[in-house]
C-alpha cells in the first residue's frame, strides 16, 4: 500500500502501523521508519514490553473488563488473535500483573477425593454410572454433580470408590 502511493521503501527501513494493528493498512496508519524506531514506537507509544507482543496495557484492561462481564475466552481469543490460554492468563492476573482491570478467578477448583466421598454417596455414584452407560456425557454429568469428568469416567470403569 505504501509503495503504491509513496514509492519504494528505503533500505534498512520498515513500515510501522501507527495504531499497532497490523491488519489496518490504511495509508494514514502507515509510516516508514528504521527498525529501531519501530521498536521504540512499540515500547513508548503502544506500551508493549517485548517485540512482537500482540497485547498492550489498554487492550489487557479492555479484555479483563469484557471477561468480567461474561464474554467467553474463545470469543476474546479470536478477536484479539491470541490463544485462549493467553486470555485466561491475562484475566486471572497470571500475566500483565501491572495492568488494571477486574481479575476473574480461575474456574478450576482443586477437588480432593475425600471431598467427593463426603458429598456423593454410593447410590448417587451408581446413578451417575448408569446414566453414563446410557449415553450421557461425562462432562455433562460432572457439571451436574460438581465433580471432574475424569472422576465420572473412573467411576464408570469401577475405579476408586471407597466409602
Amino acid at each position: 500500500m505504501w509503495e503504491a502511493f509513496h514509492g519504494p521503501i528505503p533500505p534498512d527501513h520498515v513500515i510501522n502501523h501507527i495504531n499497532g494493528q497490523k491488519d489496518d493498512n490504511h495509508l494514514e496508519n502507515l509510516e516508514v521508519m528504521t527498525c529501531s524506531e519501530n521498536t521504540l514506537h512499540a515500547y513508548r507509544i503502544l506500551g508493549r514490553r517485548r517485540p512482537g507482543e500482540k497485547l498492550n496495557r489498554t487492550l489487557v484492561e479492555e479484555i479483563r473488563q469484557r471477561r468480567a462481564e461474561g464474554e467467553s475466552l474463545k470469543t476474546l481469543a479470536t478477536e484479539y488473535r491470541v490463544t485462549q490460554a493467553c486470555i485466561s492468563s491475562v484475566c486471572t492476573g497470571k500475566t500483565w500483573k501491572h495492568a488494571n482491570g477486574p481479575l476473574t478467578p480461575s474456574r478450576k477448583v482443586a477437588q480432593t477425593r475425600n471431598d467427593v466421598l463426603a458429598r456423593i454417596d454410593n447410590a448417587t455414584v451408581g446413578e451417575i454410572v448408569t446414566r453414563h452407560q446410557n449415553g450421557e456425557s461425562s462432562g455433562a454429568l460432572a457439571k451436574e454433580y460438581g465433580v471432574s469428568d475424569v472422576t465420572v469416567l473412573n467411576w464408570a470403569k469401577g475405579r476408586y470408590r471407597t466409602s
